[in-house]
């Protein structure tokens, strides 16, 4: 595949778009990297996306954790293991 993009000309923070053409990685763009999303509510109470890794991209920080959103499941938080 003769793709090759270099970084300065892309919308998004990679180092380019080139493919590999052999071994494990074929078919996969060797230079991209990946985005963390997170959907927050603005000032005025409307979800938006922000970027919030890698950090210098960050459009916001990292709300963690989620108000509302139980980490452990119930089902997770007692776990015995019996031997036998």
């Amino acid at each position: 595949n003769a793709i090759s993009i270099p970084g300065e000309q892309l919308i998004v923070p990679w180092n380019g778009v080139k493919f590999s053409i052999s071994g494990d990685e074929r078919g996969q763009n060797m230079l991209g990297s990946g985005l963390i999303g997170q959907y927050q509510k603005n000032r005025e109470g409307n979800i938006e996306l922000h970027i919030i890794y890698p950090f210098e991209f960050a459009t916001s920080e990292m709300i963690f954790p989620l108000k509302g959103f139980n980490i452990i499941p119930q089902a997770m938080k007692c776990v015995s293991i019996e031997s036998g």
